[in-house]
């Protein structure tokens, strides 16, 4: 629905890329092989149990970051916390762990959430509360009974986006997962319509829009 701004191969001196999970909006092959070409000293942070896919997309393996899930680690400036994803379940394994994955990184005094695709499960917003989030990024095409026919896997909508919001404390909202596939979107006004009629702080971006934050808002 939305052209791309940019290439895999227009990203270059980039040092950390994550990806959730396996789906290819999220682990795209058209996208990572000239990513991790341009910038040759990236690092490919994903779920273990996805590093057998990644490699079969030639991806190189001795740059992969591999997470379990549940698990902190430091990246140059950033601390990751990886926290398991239900898309629409957890599917996690004592072998692998969790192939859905969310991330929190640290970075500057910061605190920001990307939620890659996961429902707002039982126990994840008072996990994100003891964060103390500046930003969270949140999907918001959620599913119905057409897309669930097709098998499109759900997400939270923008109703259960801002609930987690508002349980969790979030200082900032920008909603992801929209106007990208015809069969799995929603209109982002009725978000915009519904955060500000919560009172919850919000930013929608445009593809190629540059966001700078400058500060905690607490």
């Amino acid at each position: 629905m939305t052209a791309a701004p940019l290439r895999g191969a227009d990203l270059s001196g980039m040092q950390f890329i994550f990806a959730s999970h396996k789906h290819s909006d999220h682990l795209d092959p058209g996208t990572l092989p000239d990513l991790m070409a341009a910038s040759p000293q990236a690092q490919l942070v994903l779920p273990l149990a996805l590093v057998e896919h990644a490699t079969s997309l030639g991806l190189p393996q001795e740059r992969f970051r591999p997470t379990r899930g549940n698990e902190t680690f430091r990246l140059g400036p950033l601390t990751v916390h990886s926290l398991p994803a239900a898309h629409p379940d957890f599917d996690d394994t004592p072998e692998h762990g969790y192939p859905f994955l969310s991330f929190v990184f640290e970075v500057d005094g910061m605190r920001f959430y990307h939620s890659g695709d996961t429902l707002a499960y039982l126990g994840l917003a008072e996990r994100l509360r003891a964060f103390q989030l500046d930003v969270a990024f949140l999907p918001i095409n959620g599913t119905d009974e057409r897309r669930a026919a097709l098998h499109v896997p759900p997400n939270m909508n923008s109703d259960e986006a801002l609930a987690l919001a508002r349980l969790a404390g979030v200082a900032r909202v920008i909603p992801h997962h929209y106007d990208m596939f015809t069969f799995n979107t929603m209109n982002v006004n009725t978000f915009t319509q519904q955060a500000k009629a919560l009172g919850q702080p919000h930013f929608v971006l445009h593809p190629g829009e540059r966001f700078v934050l400058t500060g905690r808002r607490r």
